[in-house]
């Protein structure tokens, strides 16, 4: 049964990475981080223009409390019946409550947005330690070969110089 292309195993995925040049994996991550972050970038602009509606609600609420306070009321034709009361009480309740429920999940929303943040950057430096690494260990291989050629000519050299010194002594040159 043939695997479909999200089904296949792990080794081809990290075989398919690991015959990219450092360039394109580089610029893999640099297109998945700027995808992530334009994300994020629009999520925190949604929640603070929420932020500003709300503060634009607030600030005609308190335009109208102020309003109030500089009329005067005469108490003495103030009479509440209790329906009033009770509702009076409900809508400043419904307003606190409304208010810290708005405020308690724009904070939520604002401290998960921040831990996502941090949880990639940590899995970047990840990544990057991890093709520092790989790098590393590719140099060292391309330099252990260096030095294995390097003998191999050597040695060729001494073989060559062996035959020489052969060849002249047969045919007795002194050359």
């Amino acid at each position: 049964m043939p695997q479909a292309p999200d089904e296949r195993p792990p080794d081809a995925e990290f075989e398919e990475r690991r015959k990219k040049t450092i360039w394109q994996r580089l610029d893999e991550i640099d297109q998945e981080c700027a995808t992530g972050h334009k994300r994020l970038r629009t999520r925190i602009e949604q929640l603070e223009t929420q932020a500003d509606a709300l503060d634009g609600v607030q600030n005609t609420i308190l335009t109208r409390v102020e309003v109030l306070e500089r009329t005067p009321p005469d108490v003495t034709k103030l009479r509440f019946s209790t329906g009033v009361v009770v509702s009076i009480v409900f809508v400043t309740v419904s307003m606190v409550g409304g208010a810290y429920g708005i405020s308690n999940r724009v904070m939520n929303r604002i401290d998960a947005l921040a831990s996502e943040m941090t949880r990639q950057a940590e899995d970047d430096k990840k990544d990057r330690a991890n093709l520092a690494r790989l790098n590393d260990e590719r140099n060292d291989r391309y330099g252990k070969s260096l030095d294995t050629l390097t003998r191999q000519v050597e040695l060729l050299k001494y073989e060559q110089q062996r035959l020489r010194e052969d060849v002249t002594k047969k045919n007795g040159s002194t050359r």
